[in-house]
């Protein structure tokens, strides 16, 4: 599946001075632990307020590459925390209720994670059309969609 979202979003390109398509590509060609620590780092950097959005859903992925329990919720509910906020504050970022909607598909139910999943689908199906997006942007946030709903 790692494959499939690197293949997806590197080929996002959205106008802007920042590197978010960097952000975005790199975000989606991890495998590693290391790889992970590095991205939040490169996220650190970055004077794009997207890279937030990704630096909060790395931090929650940092739990898939920990052995001990305790750290990977202590992972998860940073990230989630750090995600939450940036929602509370960009209630109306479209690619941020996005990668919500993306985690909380991809989130074990038994952690409570996922009461936002319609509520998010509904807002990015009403809203995309008028975002600044390319059109290619806005097809792969669709095609991303429909390939988590169909797992």
């Amino acid at each position: 599946m790692q494959v499939f979202f690197l293949l997806l979003f590197s080929t996002f390109n959205l106008s802007g001075s920042c590197e978010i398509d960097q952000i975005r590509t790199t975000f989606f060609s991890i495998e590693e632990e290391s790889q992970v620590t590095n991205y939040i780092e490169l996220c650190n950097e970055s004077d794009c307020q997207e890279s937030q959005y990704y630096k909060a859903v790395a931090i929650m992925w940092k739990a898939s590459f920990t052995y001990w329990p305790h750290q990977k919720y202590a992972y998860f509910t940073e990230g989630r925390d750090m995600l939450e906020e940036l929602i509370k504050t960009y209630p109306d970022d479209t690619e941020l209720r996005f990668l919500r909607y993306i985690v909380q598909v991809n989130t074990p139910r038994f952690l409570g994670y996922s009461n936002n999943i319609e509520n998010d689908l509904v807002f990015i199906n009403t809203n995309l059309s008028e975002e600044d997006y390319s059109e290619s942007h806005k097809e792969l946030i669709l095609e991303t969609i429909n390939f988590v709903n169909k797992k």
